[in-house]
């Protein structure tokens, strides 16, 4: 009984329930949808960082992070081989001989990291091949190839076909140069990759450097929620070696994940916050607009906790009644742009920079929904508490001497 009373209140005033129900309609649409949008530039960040830069995990010489020299490269590579070939859980993985020196044009002159690399490896760890914007990925310039980013072309004031002087020391500690022709220019994801790495044949670069030893080996998953599992066994079988994450490599991305995280927390307090003063301003006008009426109600026997019931069952479902709506309205809007994206062409070069795709399709985790479900459950009883209290607190005999 009290709960069709409670009910039956709620609509005796249409349009004051009306815009209660609105605003938690509005309020949780907005959440799921920014939810949805802060999330989805994230993951693509991230995602862009690992798929076409740092992998899942790369091992390393341990003394290689301080001293990237060739000494500190990967001893027995043959037997890491063997050892990754055998985990069902590593999908591929490339090895990488990297030496830092200068790319010269007849234009200027800059700064870069050479990676020589086996292509067909690469491609299947870091997509090397999808990025191409112009030419061709080691497949058609027989002698010294080169692969590099549209930035570094620019810098270097050079063309798909142009011919560029690689410089830096090789393994006996002497300055020696190589001329490369460009065969492909990428659209490189990756802002470090952008900026200053440029990609030959790893038997070009063995050759100039008279060395053979990586000292680098990307690895990709089947699973990314593997990683930690086989870095542990990774790091058991290869103890000579440094076995690194991505989160490890890049710490950067992991301290945005938890922004993120922070960031939508605060903003749902805040939202919630809003709508729960709202709720308490509305149920507290229909109180004090029915004093007589609960005064009336208690004279004739209705007890204070039937009364304190029926404020909070009333104030909890004029708080509800708009939440699934909210959620549905939010997650069909998910569900256009997932299909459809958010095109931010119009700034390419400004999220290019920072590894973002430009245009950005909408996901959002199912725990998100359960989440904000069990938080407006939990701002509807909040805000019910008061009014309720409110209620019970008028004397029957004062109540009904009012209006």
């Amino acid at each position: 009984m009290i709960f069709n009373i409670s009910w039956k209140n709620i609509w005796r005033n249409k349009l004051r329930s009306g815009v209660v129900i609105g605003a938690m309609i509005l309020g949780v649409w907005a959440l799921l949808f920014l939810f949805a949008f802060s999330d989805s530039i994230t993951n693509n960040l991230v995602g862009n960082s690992i798929k076409y830069d740092y992998s899942h995990i790369q091992l390393h010489n341990k003394a290689y992070k301080n001293d990237p020299t060739f000494n500190n490269s990967i001893n027995g590579p043959n037997e890491v081989e063997t050892v990754l070939a055998g985990m069902p859980q590593v999908a591929s993985y490339s090895e990488r001989l990297i030496v830092s020196g200068m790319v010269g044009s007849a234009n200027s002159t800059q700064g870069a990291m050479i990676y020589g690399i086996d292509p067909e490896a690469e491609a299947s760890v870091t997509y090397l091949d999808d990025q191409l914007a112009e030419g061709t990925y080691f497949t058609e310039v027989k002698r010294n190839p080169i692969v590099l980013s549209q930035h570094m072309a620019e810098k270097l004031k050079v063309r798909l076909g142009s011919k560029v002087v690689l410089t830096f020391q090789d393994s006996h500690n002497n300055i020696t140069a190589g001329s490369f022709r460009i065969e492909g220019i990428i659209k490189a994801k990756s802002p470090r990759i952008n900026e200053g790495v440029v990609f030959v044949r790893k038997g070009d670069l063995e050759k100039l450097t008279d060395w053979v030893q990586p000292q680098e080996i990307g690895i990709v998953l089947q699973d990314i929620q593997e990683v930690e599992l086989v870095k542990a066994a990774l790091q058991t079988s290869l103890p000579a070696l440094e076995v690194a994450s991505y989160k490890d490599l890049a710490p950067d991305l992991e301290v945005m994940t938890q922004q993120t995280k922070i960031s939508k927390t605060v903003l749902m307090v805040i939202i919630m916050l809003a709508l729960v003063f709202g709720i308490i301003n509305t149920m507290l006008m229909a109180v004090l607009e029915r004093t007589k009426e609960i005064g009336m109600l208690m004279a004739i026997g209705m007890k204070r906790i039937r009364v304190f019931t029926m404020i909070m069952i009333e104030t909890i479902l004029i708080s509800l009644a708009g939440a699934p709506l909210g959620m549905l309205m939010g997650y069909l809007t998910i569900v256009y742009f997932s299909s459809h994206g958010f095109d931010f062409s119009a700034y390419a070069a400004s999220f290019e920079q920072y590894g973002i795709d430009s245009i950005i399709y909408l996901s959002l985790d199912a725990s998100n929904y359960f989440m904000l479900a069990f938080t407006v459950v939990i701002t509807a009883v909040l805000g019910a508490v008061y009014p309720a209290r409110k209620a019970t607190k008028l004397k029957p005999v004062e109540a009904l001497r009012k209006l």
